[in-house]
């Protein structure tokens, strides 16, 4: 993997790299957009005029890095609940999957006066939360457009907050389509073996009009991060 680093001087651009599941939400991309089940993620009614506006800080803790309200990394659906202080609800079906997700409505916030579609809490294989996700599709508040637009400003925020990061583009071949995605990425270590990630994604494929954009933080092993690395 090639990886470019960016500073709020220069003009951002994207090299050539491979997704993983445990350090990427690209991975995630083609459930996104029911590819891989033939069932795209279910909107949330959501109503924009109800919602509040995000502070962007939100998204980092001393404590835990990168992170959703400060939740610690690795807990338990019903520890985050307890930090969170409202019910997740049921988990999402995912078919053939060993990841179980949870979209509580009242985790969705604005972010930069932009409702998303689907907003996602992810636990991997052995029920620990790794993975907290804002999902935004074209013609649900933005056509493909404003999904541009707001990739841009969003990093641009983001690197006036926590500095430096990298982008990175892929294609991937998906079972009818190919998929382009670009993912823009903070990255720092917690502790002695964990590290967290605040990533902003855009993908789109070649044949259809399923442009996506996905905002979250990812929690992570440095196991699996060399993993990924050795890969590269």
């Amino acid at each position: 993997m090639n990886i470019v680093k960016k500073n709020r001087w220069k003009k951002w651009a994207a090299v050539l790299s491979a997704a993983a599941i445990a350090v990427t939400l690209t991975a995630c991309m083609p459930n996104m957009m029911g590819m891989q089940n033939n069932k795209e993620p279910e909107s949330l009614a959501l109503d924009k005029n109800a919602l509040q506006e995000m502070d962007l800080n939100a998204f980092y803790s001393e404590e835990n890095g990168y992170s959703f309200h400060g939740v610690k990394w690795h807990s338990t659906p019903d520890e985050v609940e307890k930090q969170l202080g409202y019910p997740m609800g049921e988990p999402v079906d995912l078919k053939n999957s060993s990841i179980t997700c949870y979209r509580p409505e009242a985790a969705a916030e604005l972010i930069l006066g932009r409702v998303c579609s689907v907003v996602e809490l992810a636990f991997n294989e052995e029920d620990k939360l790794y993975n907290v996700s804002f999902q935004y599709s074209a013609g649900h508040d933005m056509d493909s457009a404003g999904l541009d637009a707001f990739v841009t400003e969003l990093v641009a925020e983001f690197e006036k907050l926590y500095g430096e990061y990298t982008v990175a583009s892929e294609t991937s071949q998906l079972p009818t389509v190919e998929m382009h995605s670009t993912t823009y990425k903070w990255e720092l270590p917690i502790g002695n073996d964990m590290y967290s990630s605040l990533q902003v994604a855009f993908a789109n494929t070649t044949t259809e009009d399923t442009d996506i954009v996905v905002v979250g933080v990812v929690g992570y092993t440095a196991e699996e991060r060399a993993k990924e690395m050795d890969k590269e």
